[in-house]
């Protein structure tokens, strides 16, 4: 009997590493030079839309929709990883983003 492998489970930590990693590939910043408590906005110089355009990155890669009025509320790096934690997305889906997130971060796959 073949055992199916369950997806692995990943912590607060991993969602936050991974968002570091994605605002910091959208606006072409070394991921270690970003915290959770970054402005959008004002530390990073994000207009409207680059943030849109970056919470529509998360929500797919999660697979997951953020709640409009959460939406509206982000403005620091910190405000996107709790948004996704709130919408409470399923080990596999998570598992797909640090899969697809790897894959991104290596160039073989583009959103």
């Amino acid at each position: 009997m073949d055992k199916k492998s369950s997806p692995k489970i990943i912590s607060p930590q991993d969602i936050e590493n991974m968002i570091l990693e994605i605002v910091g590939a959208h606006f072409g910043l070394p991921a270690i030079t970003l915290s959770v408590s970054n402005s959008i906005t004002k530390d990073i110089g994000a207009d409207s839309l680059d943030r849109v355009e970056l919470i529509m990155t998360v929500e797919e890669l999660f697979g997951v929709k953020i709640d409009d009025k959460i939406n509206s509320e982000i403005d620091t790096i910190g405000d996107i990883v709790e948004a996704i934690l709130k919408t409470s997305p399923s080990p596999s889906n998570l598992d797909l983003a640090k899969q697809t997130w790897a894959m991104i971060s290596k160039g073989r796959y583009s959103t």
